[in-house]
């Protein structure tokens, strides 16, 4: 019962925080329904989970899909990402066009301003099309060259998990914004160690604050949803910022982007057998501790200024 509630309150919680900053802004993001952005419209962004997404218009950032195809007669100004489909593209893209698990179409007159890629699948240039990077099509990390022994059964809960990770830190990313995600991500490359041993004090106190709550009595269900929702909390800022860390180093894209490409690198990291596995309860460590010392995101090294004696605070003011 408590972990029923658990879980819905916290899907209540970030639908009803998204659809609010969806509308605070000009980003256009669907759950399920498809998604048209009109030859006359102008958005922001357009994220499309589980659906398909149809631009005729202009996005001036990114134009994302989960589980679903894109179709592109219009213009992306950054990136267009498609997870778990396929992406037409008639119109132009200004940064990368990137497809994981499924085909990328380039039509005659389509232009990509960076690279064409298609992890999982391949890339269909068309005569008339033009792209400005790279076309690649990795044979090396398709699904097929990576899982040749492993039944198709097995590979349907890693792609769910896949998605479920994106759709998270899409979605944190949305809701606590690009300067706390960036504060959590520098926290956790310039103090890893520090991060480290602030994820395992944070386990280890999580741990307690349970025991300690399951010996009491009445508000003890309030209490352990209330911990457990903040323990979750953090570890999802923390694997955003993480995530955000990693994908802006391997590629010079937009913020939004960076958190999506470093989701899916740590998730394939993480599959790797033994080594991957170690690495995953280092990530997971890091990204708690990051999230916690510095606040949230607050700050690079929010908990340290906490504890700094006032007298030191006020020598460096």
């Amino acid at each position: 019962m408590a972990r029923t509630a658990l879980r819905g309150l916290v899907f209540l919680t970030l639908l009803v925080a998204l659809c609010g900053y969806a509308r605070a802004s000009e980003d256009k993001v669907s759950m399920g329904d498809p998604l048209t952005i009109g030859s006359d419209e102008i958005v922001d962004n357009a994220v499309c989970i589980g659906c398909p997404l149809i631009v005729l218009g202009e996005v001036r950032g990114d134009a994302v899909a989960l589980g679903g195809p894109i179709r592109l007669e219009g213009r992306v100004g950054g990136d267009s990402i498609c997870i778990g489909g396929s992406q037409n593209i008639y119109g132009a893209v200004g940064g990368d066009a990137v497809v994981v698990g499924g085909p990328l179409e380039l039509q005659p007159g389509a232009s990509v301003g960076a690279d064409a890629v298609s992890v999982g699948g391949h890339v269909d240039a068309n005569p008339g099309s033009t792209v400005g990077g790279e076309i690649a099509a990795p044979a090396g990390l398709s699904m097929r060259g990576l899982f040749p022994f492993f039944p198709a059964i097995l590979m349907a809960p890693l792609l769910f998990a896949l998605i479920a990770g994106l759709l998270v830190s899409m979605l944190c990313f949305l809701i606590v914004g690009e300067k706390r995600v960036r504060n959590v991500a520098e926290t956790a490359r310039s103090r890893t160690g520090a991060s480290l041993l602030g994820g395992v004090l944070a386990v280890a106190g999580f741990v307690f604050a349970i025991w300690v709550f399951a010996q009491m009595r009445g508000l003890t269900p309030l209490l352990v949803i209330g911990t457990c929702l903040a323990f979750v909390a953090a570890l999802v800022t923390g694997y955003t910022g993480l995530s955000y860390w990693f994908g802006s180093r391997v590629a010079n894209t937009t913020p939004l982007a960076a958190v999506i490409i470093g989701t899916v690198i740590i998730s394939f990291i993480q599959l790797v057998p033994i080594a991957g596995w170690a690495l995953a309860a280092g990530f997971f460590l890091i990204a708690l501790g990051a999230s916690v010392i510095s606040g949230f995101g607050t700050a690079p090294r929010w908990l340290e200024n906490r504890n700094r004696p006032a007298a030191f605070k006020t020598a460096a003011q």
